[in-house]
């Protein structure tokens, strides 16, 4: 089972030598981006049901990739960002309707805005109150959101986080369209709306944890309008931060024989790295081997006739 960051600290102390916890913490995420990139088996991956609204959906920050979607009970097929410059994709304007779904890329935000706004910030713990909030992007005329900021004139435009206020400057621009989003860690969480004057057009545009500085989500785009997906993802790798923290293994052995790789790849010792590395990938598939059920993916087979050439259907 998945073992806490306290379940192994002493061990990793001991093999590391002289550092402190910060350095332990950096160590074992490594380790743990190392060995989850090993072999068929993966410990990261998971499936997820998320509600939709359109055919546009942004997935949550822990989900680095989609591996499958099933649209409202229906298998789709994928397609990457360039299928959109391909003869037979829907290019920029083609509505599609079929059973399929688009990768769009990473976003800064969970949602687009729907009319020229200006943004504000809700701040859930009054220490927060005053933290740099940053959002870059275009007006209306797709000119870059400039701001005045300690007499030069800097991109961007730093939103006011005031602790139990939530309106914006008299002065701030309006954003038809946010392409990064930037601040500092926090105590608690951050929410950013539109504000746009209006009761029933704002729109929440994230609600943002802690630990997050500069703001990615995948974005993917459905062939179907439906209230529900599911989707098979790869979770993405994040960085250990507290003795709390879950390492997703089967077993302690592997982590510390990765562990002494390091050591050794940090020293120059180059031999030695290699072979704790490969001994501790070795544990690290059994481990994962000995804890998944014995199946398999079969063949995926169109059984579309209308795409194909009769002759070629093998009764």
């Amino acid at each position: 089972m998945p073992f806490q960051v306290n379940d192994i600290f002493d061990d990793a102390e001991k093999i590391l030598g002289a550092c402190d916890e910060k350095q332990i913490f950096s160590k074992l995420s490594d380790v743990v981006e190392v060995l989850c990139n090993t072999g068929d088996f993966d410990p990261l991956v998971g499936t997820v049901d998320i509600c939709t609204d359109g055919d546009m959906v942004t997935l949550p920050r822990d989900i680095a990739v989609p591996t499958a979607v099933n649209i409202g009970g229906h298998p789709t097929l994928g397609r990457d960002q360039l299928f959109n410059f391909h003869y037979n994709g829907p290019g920029d304007c083609k509505a599609s309707c079929s059973w399929t779904w688009d990768d769009k890329g990473l976003v800064p935000t969970y949602r687009e805005l729907k009319v020229p706004s200006k943004l504000v910030a809700f701040v859930n713990k009054k220490s927060d109150e005053g933290k740099e909030l940053w959002a870059y992007g275009f007006d209306a005329s797709n000119n870059v959101i400039r701001t005045e900021e300690n007499g030069k004139w800097v991109n961007g435009y730093r939103i006011p986080t005031i602790f139990g206020y939530a309106l914006p400057d008299a002065d701030a621009p309006l954003f038809a369209r946010v392409s990064r989003i930037r601040k500092v860690e926090t105590d608690g969480t951050i929410r950013l709306s539109s504000f746009d004057g209006s009761a029933t057009t704002g729109t929440l545009l994230g609600v943002f944890q802690w630990d997050e500085t500069d703001p990615q989500y995948r974005r993917i785009k459905l062939g179907q309008c439906c209230n529900w997906v599911r989707l098979a993802y790869r979770r993405r790798i994040f960085r250990i931060t507290d003795r709390t923290d879950l390492i997703p293994f089967y077993g302690m052995v592997m982590v510390k024989m990765m562990l002494n790789s390091l050591k050794f790849y940090d020293e120059g010792d180059i031999a030695r790295g290699t072979t704790y590395e490969v001994t501790a990938r070795r544990l690290f598939t059994e481990s994962i081997s000995a804890n998944e059920p014995n199946t398999q993916m079969p063949l995926i087979v169109n059984n579309n006739c209308d795409m194909l050439d009769q002759r070629d259907v093998i009764n």
